[in-house]
């Protein structure tokens, strides 16, 4: 019996070493009365932050981390909880400068190298920044927006950095509330004071459910991005089949995840003859600017005219649809045009030598 049994006290003793995954926290849907997103600036902190995401996940509340990119390249596994718990992770420069002091080139560099630690550790570029202490001008903005990061400041600042208690920083962070609107509360995990903040966040997310807001990270919050695409032409070459690359564009870098659905319909062109099926869905990413899919063109040795089909494009979720039919020329690589030459230059160019 023993010997039977050893091996699944073995595994047992071995699997229970490792962490259990978390299950993501559930999505906040009791929005009566508005809208509240919970930010933490200054992280990530080795001591503070998971301590606060224990406490976030005991109040089944989502929140939005704003990192210091030097701190994301030391604790990348604490980063990597905060997703899979459902938190959204932003950037909040590489080591907390005034940006408007700074040169463009440091300013660029201070939110490039944070994107790359954060994507790094979790997958995937953040869509937001947050420039320390605020400070922030036409030109920071200009410079986050070629690097395909939109600039969120806050509506209610808790002022918790500044060695507030538990009660002022719990009145301060309901005291701006907007009803029926979007409100973002800025707090720290990662300053001096950061210890009564924690101490706060249980009963400040009380407060609000008690007041009828619900609680969601920023991505959720932020403006639907649209996804389009152009009419495409391709060529059917000479080769049984070939992989066309179709590329969707977003009119900006998405806020939040989201997807679509495409589909393949057939006109001049035929599915099974001149195309393989397509009936997916497409994911685009939260910081994503394009999205694709691959095309297989079926390869014809004849000539032939060009032919079409299109791509519609329903179904979206977290974003909107920009071009609901995208069409699709398959163009037969000139071997059409070059066989009618063949058979009409003979005639005309003994015609083009006549004269009346």
């Amino acid at each position: 019996m023993l010997r039977r049994l050893l091996p699944a006290i073995v595994a047992g003793i071995v699997l229970g070493s490792a962490a259990p995954a978390s299950a993501l926290i559930p999505p906040d849907t009791r929005c009566r009365t508005g809208t509240v997103a919970l930010t933490f600036d200054d992280g990530p902190s080795k001591e503070q932050t998971p301590r606060l995401l224990k406490i976030l996940r005991a109040n089944d509340a989502q929140a939005t981390f704003f990192v210091q990119g030097r701190f994301a390249k030391k604790y990348p596994e604490i980063l990597r909880q905060m997703v899979r718990d459902g938190h959204a992770v932003e950037n909040h420069s590489w080591n907390h400068p005034e940006l408007t002091t700074r040169s463009d080139r440091s300013v660029e560099r201070q939110l490039e190298s944070t994107q790359t630690a954060i994507e790094k550790a979790i997958g995937r570029k953040p869509g937001l920044f947050r420039p320390p202490y605020g400070d922030t001008d036409a030109g920071v903005r200009a410079i986050g927006k070629r690097l395909e990061l939109r600039q969120q400041l806050w509506t209610i600042d808790t002022r918790d950095w500044s060695g507030l208690s538990k009660s002022k920083i719990r009145a301060a962070a309901l005291r701006g509330l907007r009803p029926h609107r979007s409100n973002v509360i800025l707090m720290h995990d990662n300053v001096g004071n950061s210890p009564a903040t924690l101490k706060a966040v249980p009963s400040i997310i009380k407060r609000l459910r008690r007041q009828g807001y619900c609680l969601a990270p920023l991505e959720s919050m932020m403006p639907l991005g649209t996804v389009s695409a152009p009419s495409r032409t391709v060529e059917a070459g000479d080769k049984p089949s070939r992989l066309v690359k179709i590329t969707f564009e977003m009119d900006g870098p998405a806020q939040r995840n989201g997807s679509f659905r495409v589909r393949a319909v057939s006109g001049s062109a035929q599915e099974g003859i001149d195309f393989r099926a397509v009936d997916r869905r497409v994911a685009v990413h939260r910081g994503q600017t394009t999205a694709e899919i691959r095309l297989r063109i079926y390869g014809d040795p004849k000539p032939n005219q060009a032919k079409t089909l299109s791509l519609r494009l329903d179904q979206p979720r977290g974003l909107r649809i920009g071009t609901r039919s995208v069409a699709v020329t398959i163009a037969d690589d000139a071997q059409w045009e070059a066989a009618v030459r063949a058979l009409i230059e003979p005639v005309v160019r003994p015609a083009a030598t006549l004269t009346p």
